[in-house]
């Protein structure tokens, strides 16, 4: 099949196959952050674009990923959902209703490692994400 291209057609598709190995494989995930007010961790599964997730503080996670191929980054876009009086790392109480909040991240595909920040609830928070193994068949 790849003798039928041209060659910018297959250049096209190494680079394609290139930006593959940069996405995110699916599986599970340790998330560590620090903000202001401590530290956390919790536990993220990855699979066919989503992503859905708990820590220790009783913070639920759900969202969607992607591979952006124009920044050449790894994108995560997800809802954390806290529980009434929760005390995230931010410091900033989620009240008598608790909150949920959008959080948006960009980095490099874990090798094992990825470290970035993330904005929660205009806070800055420190991350680090961590693969920890695939998904069973």
């Amino acid at each position: 099949m790849l003798q039928t291209l041209t060659p910018k057609q297959l250049a096209d598709e190494l680079s394609n196959l290139e930006k593959k190995n940069e996405m995110l494989d699916e599986g599970f995930y340790r998330i560590s952050y620090g903000g202001v007010h401590g530290l956390g961790c919790g536990c993220l599964i990855v699979k066919n674009g989503s992503i859905t997730g708990a820590d220790e503080g009783g913070g639920l996670y759900d969202g969607v990923y992607r591979f952006d191929k124009d920044e050449n980054v790894n994108v995560m876009e997800m809802i954390l959902s806290m529980d009434p009086n929760s005390d995230p790392v931010t410091g900033v109480l989620a009240g008598q209703q608790g909150a949920r909040i959008m959080m948006r991240a960009e980095f490099e595909k874990p090798s094992p490692i990825a470290n970035f920040s993330v904005d929660v609830a205009g806070k800055p928070v420190a991350a680090e994400l961590r693969f920890v193994r695939s998904l069973p068949s």
